[in-house]
Order: structure tokens, then C-alpha cells, then sequence
């Protein structure tokens, strides 16, 4: 029979000659709270996840929320730390709290990607829009996808496309740009392209070029707003409606919550999926604010600790240049993930600046400030 010993403290108290004997319980592990975005919560809530926090004197809880709402809460000063989607999302966390000298980490990367059936992929490589790479994985010119998402002529039967999607006009849908940090680093993406892969600055917004298709770059950028209008909350939402087969043709997620149904929920992923990656590459890193001494030790242990880099790795995440992801991956029987750094995805993008990038989510997006 297994016996379980508790230690105590017992603390000898003397009054008037009397010993009294006080005992005090163990101490707790400390409370952590933090806002994340949605399709982070899942890691923090796994057990294992839990027990390694627990192992180290934290009990962390979360709550999921867009990234851009994130930084328009009004509780920040209740959380000790924030994980966001990527710089569009910490801009407006450091102009709010000004006054404090914030540290970001960023230990993850993932990549946006598109989300499609292989049909799908096929028709926009006769379009000239996509490359095959290997396998399921495809590269998307989105300078060539944007010139046929904008003309209002051109259908997906245009592209050879049969089925569902044969009359209907060719764009891929986000999130809701004014919550969701993909929708506005996506449209931050299409920015840059249309401003000839450069990232915009106030007086471009005006400026008519060819490759905005001859109108205003504000314009195009409207046009493709409206053209897909309005959108989920978060990627976690539009994902799981991609795979319950509620949205489509095409979603832009992460390529992180692809890898983790591949792994994790395989039957999910099926064989006629596609995976689009952008050129340029849309690279995005996390990025995690600690605001508070709690917070700087969670984040610590999620940068350092090798069990928590190798579960992040198990949520599709990549843990710098390491081969945490490719080690889980291979685990899975999948190989063929295309490298990051290969040459054939292309360089990355630039956002634009805050003031500028605010400026679009209002005048076009339709977001309040």
C-alpha cells in the first residue's frame, strides 16, 4: 500500500509559558493570467502543457481573444502576460501602454498561408498564379492572384475550375480584419504588393499604379475587402468552418493550425487538400508580452524549457531554425513540409507602419480606433 506524505510547516508560538503549535498548509503555485489569441488557447490548456507550468511553481490561465481586440481591452493591467499574433497586433499594445518599457519575445514562427483543394490549385497554376513545390504544397504569386481577384470579369471556371466554385469570383477569405491580426496582416500583405512590394506610406494610400490595376491603391485595397466581406473572428472560427466544409474555396490561416490537424486529427485533413504559401513569404511571429514578473517567468520557460518547445513543435509551430517542428513532423509520417528558408518561398514582406496600417483599417477596413 503506497502511503503519501504531506509536509507541513509548523510554526512554535509562546504565550505566557503555553506552546501553541500553528501549521501552515504548502504553498501554492502562483496564479498567471493571460489574454492569448484563440487558436493559442488549446496549447496552454493541454495537461502537459499545465503539469510543466505547475512543475515550475505556475498555474497559469488563459483566455482566447482576436489579437486586435487584444489590444484594445480594457483589463490589460489584470494580466500578466499577452501572447499576440504578430507586430500589427503589438503596435497598438505599445502605443496604450506607453509608459512602460515592454520586452517582447518572439520564440514561434508561423507562417499565413492558403488553405484550398488541390482543384483548386490546380486551376490557379493554369492561371499562372500558383507553383507546385511538392506533394500538396504550392506556391501562390499573389501579385498574379490579386490581378484576377480584382478583375470583376474573371471566374473560376475561367481557370478550368468545375463543381461549386465554377461562377463565383476569385479571392480567398480572412478573418475580420478589424479583430483578427491574420486578416490585418494579410491585408498588410496585399499592401505591399499592390504598391509595387513596398510597404506603403500615407501618400501611397492615393497614388494609381499598374500594379493596383490602374486605380488608387486605397481603392483595389477596398475592392478586395468588399469583395470577401465580412469575416470570422479569429482564425480558430474560419478554420473549422474550412474543414467542416462551411467556408472556402480558400482560407488564409496559419500554417501552424494546418500541421496540428495533420498530426493531431489527421482524418480532418483530407487527401485533396492543398497548402498555398505566399510570395512573398508571410512570415508571422507571436509574439508574447510579459507584463508583470509572473509573465517574464512564464515566458522564460516557454523560450528555454525543451518540453515545452517540443510540445509547441506538436502544435505546428516552428521553434526557430531548430528541428523541433521536422522531428514531430517525421514522427507523423510527414516529410515534405517545405523549409522556411528555402529559396523557392521566396523573401518576406514589410508592414507598413502604424500610423499608416491604423489609417487602412479605419478608412477601409471600417474598423473603429
Amino acid at each position: 500500500m503506497t502511503k503519501r506524505i504531506t509536509l507541513t510547516v509548523v510554526t512554535a508560538l509562546f504565550f505566557g509559558g503555553v506552546t501553541w503549535f500553528v501549521t501552515e498548509p504548502p504553498a501554492g503555485p502562483e496564479q498567471v493570467h493571460a489574454l492569448v489569441g484563440t487558436e493559442k488557447v488549446a496549447f496552454f490548456r493541454d495537461p502537459r502543457v499545465q503539469q510543466v507550468f505547475l512543475d515550475n511553481g505556475k498555474n497559469v490561465q488563459v483566455e482566447g481573444a482576436g489579437s486586435r481586440d487584444i489590444s484594445r481591452r480594457t483589463d490589460l493591467d489584470k494580466q500578466d502576460f499577452l501572447l499576440l499574433a504578430g507586430q500589427t497586433a503589438l503596435d497598438p499594445v505599445q502605443d496604450r501602454l506607453s509608459g512602460r518599457a515592454l520586452q517582447p519575445s518572439m520564440p514561434w514562427d508561423s507562417p499565413l498561408v492558403v488553405v484550398t483543394s488541390k482543384t483548386i490549385a490546380d486551376g490557379l497554376v493554369a492561371g499562372q498564379a500558383a507553383t507546385p513545390i511538392s506533394g500538396r504544397y504550392y506556391r501562390l504569386n499573389l501579385k498574379v492572384f490579386l490581378d484576377l481577384a480584382l478583375n470583376k470579369d474573371k471566374r473560376w471556371n475561367h481557370l478550368g475550375v468545375n463543381g461549386d466554385a465554377a461562377s463565383k469570383r476569385i479571392y480567398a477569405t480572412t478573418t475580420d480584419v478589424c479583430t483578427s491580426n491574420s486578416a490585418g496582416a494579410f491585408l498588410g500583405l496585399v499592401a505591399y504588393v499592390l504598391n509595387n512590394n513596398s510597404p506603403p506610406v500615407d501618400k501611397d494610400l492615393g497614388t494609381v499604379s499598374a500594379a493596383s490595376g490602374g486605380q488608387p491603391l486605397h481603392q483595389a485595397l477596398q475592392s478586395y475587402v468588399d469583395l470577401q466581406g465580412q469575416g470570422q473572428a479569429s482564425t480558430k472560427n474560419i478554420f473549422d468552418d474550412y474543414l467542416n466544409g462551411i467556408a472556402g474555396p480558400l482560407v488564409v490561416v496559419y500554417e501552424h493550425q494546418f500541421l496540428e490537424a495533420s498530426m493531431h486529427e489527421p482524418k480532418s485533413i483530407r487527401p485533396d487538400m492543398a497548402l498555398l504559401y505566399f510570395e512573398p513569404l508571410a512570415q508571422i511571429q507571436p509574439t508574447f508580452v510579459a507584463l508583470s514578473t509572473r509573465g517574464e517567468a512564464v515566458t522564460r520557460l516557454i523560450e528555454d524549457n525543451e518540453q515545452l518547445r517540443n510540445l509547441a513543435a506538436e502544435y505546428g509551430l516552428h521553434i526557430g531554425r531548430t528541428n523541433h517542428l521536422a522531428d514531430q513532423l517525421a514522427k507523423h509520417d510527414i516529410r515534405d513540409l517545405p523549409s522556411l528558408s528555402d529559396e523557392s518561398l521566396g523573401s518576406g514582406f514589410s508592414m507598413p507602419k502604424n500610423p499608416v496600417f491604423e489609417k487602412m483599417l479605419t478608412e477601409i477596413g471600417g474598423c473603429r480606433k
